[in-house]
């Protein structure tokens, strides 16, 4: 979905953590028009010719679990910043503000089943976005040269530099 909604700028964010998203009301307007011309898929995203930006349910559920990992703290969680409530603390009404270890085991939770899902396919190999790909090289490329932090405490310094690298 094509949503009129920006998460702030890495900088920004550290910057203020509890103001983290601006709405795009030029995005909205822009949405809005679409939908009037074509209906319900006005809201979709788009590519650069106009036609819908389509993708399979590899790629959808790849880019919410990299979006996920994207905002991962070592020894803290994942950094809620859509100033939303997320998987259980939607139940305490608490607002997605600090980081997040609920979700961070959700993740995980989800990752173990969705390993065991895609081992019984029969499915090879799946097309992704290249943007999607970089993304994916990115975070997996600063989860590899940092993964010997994790041998002893792990530092504030270091935890921001594991954050900045994914995001």
């Amino acid at each position: 979905a094509n949503i009129p909604y920006r998460i702030r700028s890495f900088e920004d964010l550290i910057e203020d953590p509890k103001n983290t998203i601006d709405y795009d009301y030029k995005r909205e307007s822009a949405i809005e028009k679409r939908k009037e011309q074509i209906g319900a898929d006005g809201a979709l995203l788009t590519n650069t010719d106009g036609s819908v930006y389509q993708v399979n349910f590899i790629e959808k559920i790849l880019a919410t679990v990299l979006a996920k990992i994207s905002n991962y703290i070592p020894e803290g969680g994942i950094w809620m910043n859509t100033q939303r409530p997320e998987w259980n603390d939607a139940n305490n009404a608490l607002v997605g503000n600090g980081v997040s270890m609920v979700t961070l085991y959700y993740l995980r939770r989800f990752l173990a089943f969705f390993k065991g899902l895609i081992s019984q396919s029969a499915v090879s190999e799946v097309q992704i976005s290249v943007e999607l790909k970089e993304c994916f090289d990115q975070i997996h490329e600063t989860l590899e040269s940092s993964v010997h932090i994790l041998e002893g405490t792990i530092s504030n310094k270091q935890k921001m530099e594991v954050l900045s690298g994914l995001g």
